[in-house]
């Protein structure tokens, strides 16, 4: 075997070649003195008979009857030759940490590696570092579930759930080949469509907001690549990504917002015009009408408006009450504001007996506290009242509270059981003073 072809540089320094690749796999530069080994890759810079300086060889063979370390690699004769270690500088596969495969076929379905994004739930993961004993390096793992920070959820080599973090871990990301004609989620990108008042049908959980396949959410407030949702079943709010939910078409109608389904109605069903194809004057897009008979003359189409109007089955879609929603703009709560600064007054604003990061410790959402410090990882101290020490929250766990009413007020309880009340007024002159005793 001759100079080896398609040799590329891919680091040097100073002159110096540091890393090669060759059939896409990485080499480093084996220290100087470091004896060579089978299937290294020798770059010739002294003066060889048979190999040309600058060229790239593959090590055959190490060591010889006169010297241990000589390096044996077919030259540009074919001749297999010794050669002194002085006049070669050897480069060694890289660990498979550094090679990665770019495809990963597992269970029977193939998987392609991604970059650029965190894991998603269904993705695998192959650790290529880690310091946990219940990780096998080089094995796949399934992302059962994906902290709000991004974190992967696995189960280990013990059965236990685990997390990789990339602060203890490297790893690559594998997603599933998507079958023709599909295309895989785009993590982190809100629907262009999909604003804050909308309704979405939950259908995955990548961010662990717990909620059910199916479960019907309200838009609430949105981040840069989240939504905070809120259940209509028990009120919860978390934040989703964008790949979880599917947003809803709805309308609203005498205070009743309704869900848009595609189907036949039946009779006392309302309907929604979307496509009126021979409305006569009678109707059009955007109207509702109730339907009197169903299924007319067996075609599919509805009678409306006491039998005057009779609409074809692929004019409207059936409106079905949308349990738990409200229609009221005074029922859609603003969109939080999650900036904030030492010296605001918040308040809790998940929903009571929601579970908090770093605890609820009885605080209601009603008691106003100041912000006394913000940590570089967003975690927010807050003095209320009742807390002889700070309480710490997520920001998206708490609101600004810019104008305090004067019916608010905290219940302070003393060292020797009493009791007493303070109103708004007092709040902020009592958090100070705390502040101040605590430091």
């Amino acid at each position: 075997m001759s100079a080896l072809t398609g040799v590329k540089v891919i680091d040097a320094k100073d002159g110096v070649v540091e890393r090669i690749a060759y059939n896409g796999e990485k080499y480093e530069k084996v220290p100087d003195g470091e004896k060579a080994q089978v299937g290294d890759i020798a770059l010739v810079t002294g003066l060889f008979i048979g190999a040309e300086r600058g060229n790239y060889y593959e090590v055959a063979e190490v060591g010889s009857e006169f010297r241990s370390d000589s390096v044996f690699f077919s030259d540009d004769v074919d001749d297999v030759c010794p050669h002194h270690p002085d006049g070669t500088v050897l480069f060694r596969k890289a660990a498979a940490a550094d090679n990665p495969s770019d495809t990963l076929t597992y269970a029977g379905a193939d998987y392609r590696r991604v970059t650029g994004r965190p894991p998603q739930v269904g993705d695998y993961v192959v650790a290529t570092k880690t310091y946990d004993r219940d990780i096998t390096v080089g094995n796949p793992y399934e992302v059962a579930g994906v902290t709000f920070a991004g974190i992967p959820e696995i189960v280990d080599d013990r059965g236990d759930e685990n997390l990789l973090t990339r602060t203890h871990e490297s790893y690559e990301i594998y997603e599933k080949v998507a079958a023709v004609g599909t295309t895989s989620p785009t993590y982190g990108v809100a629907e262009p469509d999909l604003q804050v008042g909308d309704y979405a049908e939950v259908t995955q959980d990548t961010t662990s907001h717990f909620y059910r396949p199916n479960e019907i959410v309200r838009i609430n407030d949105e981040t840069p690549n989240s939504y905070q949702v809120e259940s209509l079943i028990d009120g919860r709010r978390r934040y989703a990504y964008a790949e979880d939910l599917r947003k809803i078409p709805t309308t609203t109608h005498n205070g009743t917002v309704y869900r848009e389904v595609e189907g036949n109605a039946r009779e006392g069903e309302r309907i929604k015009i979307v496509n009126a194809v021979l409305p006569f004057g009678k109707y059009g897009n955007g109207d509702v009408l109730t339907v009197d008979t169903e299924n007319y003359r067996q075609s599919g189409a509805v009678k409306c408006g006491d039998g005057i109007v009779v609409v074809l089955p692929q004019e409207y879609v059936v409106l079905e009450p949308l349990a738990g929603a409200t229609c009221c703009a005074e029922e859609t709560p603003e969109p939080a504001d999650h900036s904030f600064e030492v010296g605001d007054k918040v308040r809790i604003c998940v929903p009571e007996g929601t579970k908090m990061k770093y605890g609820r410790s009885g605080m209601t959402n009603e008691e106003i506290g100041k912000i006394e410090g913000i940590e570089n990882d967003g975690k927010i101290r807050v003095n209320f009242p009742s807390r002889l020490s700070n309480f710490s929250a997520r920001p998206f766990e708490l609101e600004k509270v810019t104008d305090i009413p004067e019916q608010i007020s905290a219940k302070v309880t003393h060292e020797d059981g009493s009791t007493e009340t303070i109103t708004a007024k007092s709040i902020e002159v009592l958090a100070e003073a705390t502040a101040e005793g605590s430091r």
